[in-house]
């Protein structure tokens, strides 16, 4: 049977019409920010956590952003052969390619290893570096990635080629090592410390720059064979460095410090821009100098770093914990270190307030425009009568962290915190009474009316008071700790745990496990039927029929923004709703209501001139189906096929559809699906590509060349035939046959051990098709070199 090309499309685009997580802080977006790559001054790539991918052409005055966390941690280190085409190194191994420059991305495989940094010193000559030593080298600019020998076991972090021939690298233990062969062979350089090593930086043929751990700095003046100290005055953690010029080296710290020498560096000059961001990488261009870090911290210098604007901008980068609303317009915040934020528009802008503390506050609740509580770190408790504007303390009768407050009316309010303090106040907490109950903190209280009251606490119970919280039972246990809860009413409550959402309908008797198998935060409800939920690393989940499924909310069809813990989200409408965590995320969303259609897959399988179409979605409503349309451009589109849907359902449907592609001769095919429903409205899912198959015959150059004692021959062909691969010395004595039987349409790779032969030329040549009077259909020969 002949084998099948599978090929799994992940949608890795935003759809206009699915719902959307928009930035309100930090600005542009606050992912970490791992690297950039450099077009020109003016045009720039980042790439960051989260999958975030920043693209701008006017020096960061207007930015593309997308987010690819439907299938990464992470996007970065990042590199680039030519404006098109580039390559990424993502969570454990995984890689990244673009053909588009960067707008859009495609997995290819993983390297079932972490790879700390990629480059291309050419364009067709590129380098991976990555953990235990390895080096992985293309020749054709990303086709074949082949390892090399780096001579040393150490993780390899940074690298600069001066050409394609002479390359420094350098990773942990003090490790440097040279190549001035293109890679291929490497030889270990002292450096004298045992220090890690982060980033080196070569200019010109002899000088070069390498910074890493406890203040670090070398330089070498002979291209790398040796090296000595410099000393910039400072240990922190060095993360990267850049050279203007063989004077002026700027290098950056774990500590928000930008180090600069003008003099080669014999003295050093440094700034702080804020000890609380970590700067993660330079990259210069002339005098233009870039940097990015933390709290997705874009910073540019066009002085040469005498002078550094900054491109993103943010209200706070403390993590915030708990929100509150009091009606559709009016919102508030709190966070660590005591910040209060408050926003009087719906959402559209937040002003932050002076709460008078400095300690770290969880939660929040206002009853009114005026009367709000928050508490937090060490028993805090602050108490405001005019919005926020000002705020007073309130004296606990406890010193333990309160994690949650809910007030139920102006008077009567319950806090919930560490060691099993429960403490109320029946006085708008002019006194504070102490509940405490058992020794296991608590971490959410819900006050469903003046008697009914529910708590959760790490041990997996649920606690409830009938008597105003005077007294306290345990009602039930669940499997895993409980984080929140939420009652519709007294009967229909929800437990946020870690992981999952449970449910109740008999007012706690009785608890089912729903879905969304994550740590859970925070629960909010708009009405009966519709309900969010947040959690760890920015995972968001929503349900449409009353918490009896949970569904994340987003797709791969749809961004997840953010892989930063969320502790709070809360709703206005079916359509708005905000979220907040740690770093100071905000986000929004603004169309949240119920999509006619969650698609959450699109696969395609190629196979004997037919493509097959498999997609998933997780809910559907009004549904008349799913038209299929082709293009050979992106451009024309052709209805080929339509696909009855569901109508109206909550869970997930599975559909598929068959193209018959016989007598299509292209090298490649878009496909997309137009989704019907049956009012006659419309939307278009993203575009899916599929490789059909080569459109012609070719044989590539052996990789390495010059090799010893082994190397690795590519071919590919557009239709399936008999095909032989043989070896010839100079004399045209055959000396090794490699393939010598049919192959399928496709492209191949065998590699070619010449440990038994003597150093010299040698030809490999590909004959292709039956012999008919002496000739194949199709025959190359190319020269190969053996030095031993």
């Amino acid at each position: 049977m002949k084998p099948i090309l599978r090929v799994i499309l992940f949608l890795l685009c935003i759809s206009q019409v699915q719902a959307q997580w928009l930035w309100v802080n930090p600005k542009p977006q606050g992912n970490f920010l791992l690297d950039m790559h450099l077009f020109n001054a003016d045009s720039f790539l980042i790439v960051g956590y989260s999958g975030t991918v920043m693209k701008t052409s006017n020096k960061g005055n207007e930015w593309s952003i997308k987010h690819f966390t439907s299938y990464t941690n992470r996007m970065g280190p990042v590199a680039f052969a030519d404006k098109d085409l580039g390559y990424a190194l993502g969570t454990y191994g995984d890689f990244y390619k673009t053909t588009d420059g960067g707008t859009n991305w495609s997995i290819l495989n993983s390297f079932n290893q972490w790879k700390n940094a990629i480059l291309f010193s050419s364009y067709n000559i590129g380098y991976i570096f990555g953990d235990d030593g390895s080096i992985l080298i293309t020749s054709n600019r990303g086709i074949n990635w082949n390892p090399q020998n780096s001579n040393t076991n150490q993780s390899l972090n940074s690298a600069s080629f001066i050409n394609d021939l002479i390359g420094i690298a350098v990773g942990e233990n003090g490790t440097i090592i040279k190549t001035t062969n293109g890679g291929i062979n490497w030889s270990q350089k002292i450096s004298n410390t045992t220090f890690e090593l982060n980033s080196v930086n070569l200019v010109g043929e002899q000088v070069g720059i390498v910074v890493g751990e406890n203040g670090v700095i070398l330089k070498t003046i002979d291209g790398g064979d040796s090296w000595f100290f410099l000393n910039c005055g400072f240990s922190d953690y060095l993360t990267s460095v850049t050279c203007l010029d063989e004077n002026n080296f700027i290098t950056i710290s774990h500590l928000g410090k930008i180090i600069k020498t003008t003099d080669g560096g014999n003295n050093w000059s440094a700034i702080t821009y804020d000890e609380n961001i970590y700067l993660k990488t330079i990259k210069s261009i002339n005098n233009n100098v870039y940097v990015v870090g933390n709290f997705g911290l874009i910073l540019i210098s066009t002085d040469a770093g005498a002078t550094w604007n900054e491109k993103s901008n943010h209200i706070t980068i403390s993590s915030l914990r708990g929100m509150s609303k009091v009606n559709h317009n009016l919102f508030w915040i709190v966070g660590d270190k005591g910040v209060v934020l408050h926003s009087p528009d719906s959402g559209e802008n937040w002003i932050a307030q002076n709460s008078g503390d400095s300690n770290d506050l969880y939660s929040v609740d206002f009853i009114d425009p005026n009367n709000g509580w928050a508490v937090g770190l060490n028993g805090t408790i602050l108490h405001t009568t005019n919005g926020g504007s000002n705020w007073q303390t309130q004296q606990a009768p406890v010193s333990m962290d309160l994690w949650k407050v809910d007030f139920y009316n102006s008077d009567f309010g319950i806090a919930i915190g560490d060691y099993g303090t429960i403490i109320k106040t029946t006085n708008g907490g002019l006194t504070w009474l102490n509940r405490t109950t058992g020794s296991t903190a608590f971490y959410d209280v819900f006050i469903i009316n003046s008697n009914l009251i529910w708590i959760s606490n790490t041990s997996r119970n649920l606690y409830r008071s009938t008597n105003q919280g005077d007294v306290w039972t345990q009602v039930a246990t669940l499997p895993t700790s409980v984080s929140s809860i939420f009652f519709i009413d007294s009967l229909k409550g929800y437990s946020g745990a870690s992981p999952g959402i449970y449910k109740t309908t008999n007012g706690g008797v009785n608890w089912s496990y729903t879905g969304a198998a994550d740590y859970i935060y925070d629960i909010n409800f708009i009405n009966n039927n519709m309900g969010w939920a947040c959690g760890r690393n920015g995972s968001i989940f929503k349900t449409i029929n009353g918490g009896n499924s949970w569904i994340p909310f987003y797709s791969i069809l749809n961004e997840k923004v953010t892989n930063n813990n969320l502790y709070g989200i809360l709703f206005i409408n079916e359509s708005k709703g905000f979220a907040c965590g740690s770093g100071g995320v905000i986000i929004k969303t603004l169309n949240a209501a119920p999509t006619p259609v969650e698609l959450t897959s699109f696969t395609t399988f190629y196979s004997n001139n037919c493509v097959k179409l498999i997609w998933a979605t997780t809910s559907e409503i009004n549904i008349q189906g799913f038209e299929i349309e082709r293009s050979t451009n992106k451009t024309d589109w052709l209805r080929i096929g339509f696909i009855e849907g569901r109508g109206t359902a909550t869970e997930q449907q599975n559909y598929s559809f068959t193209d018959d592609i016989n007598g299509i001769n292209v090298p490649k095919l878009f496909y997309r699906l137009k989704q019907v429903d049956f009012d006659g409205s419309y939307k278009y899912s993203d575009i899916v590509e599929v490789i059909i198959a080569p459109i012609k015959f070719s044989l590539f150059q052996n990789y390495p060349n010059p090799f010893n004692p082994s190397t690795k021959i590519s071919w590919q062909s557009p239709v399936g035939s008999h095909q032989t691969l043989k070896v010839y010395d100079v004399l045209g004595r055959e000396v090794a046959t490699l393939i010598n039987e049919y192959k399928n349409a496709g492209s191949y790779e065998v590699e070619f051990d010449a440990s038994q032969l003597a150093s010299g030329v040698y030809y490999y040549q590909l004959k292709v098709g039956d012999l008919t009077d002496g000739k194949a259909g199709f025959v190359e020969t190319r020269k190969m070199v053996l030095i031993k």
